[in-house]
C-alpha cells in the first residue's frame, strides 16, 4: 500500500493547483452572489 500513500511531486503540485483554482472560483461566485444582493 506504499504506492497509495506516496505521491509524486507533480501530482502534489497538480492537487494544490486544482485546490487553489477551486478556492478562487468559490470566492468569485460568492462575490457575485453578494453583489446581487
Amino acid at each position: 500500500q506504499t504506492e497509495n500513500t506516496f505521491a509524486p511531486p507533480s501530482f502534489k503540485i497538480l492537487f494544490v493547483f486544482q485546490f487553489l483554482i477551486h478556492l478562487k472560483i468559490k470566492r468569485q461566485s460568492s462575490e457575485l452572489i453578494l453583489g446581487r444582493i
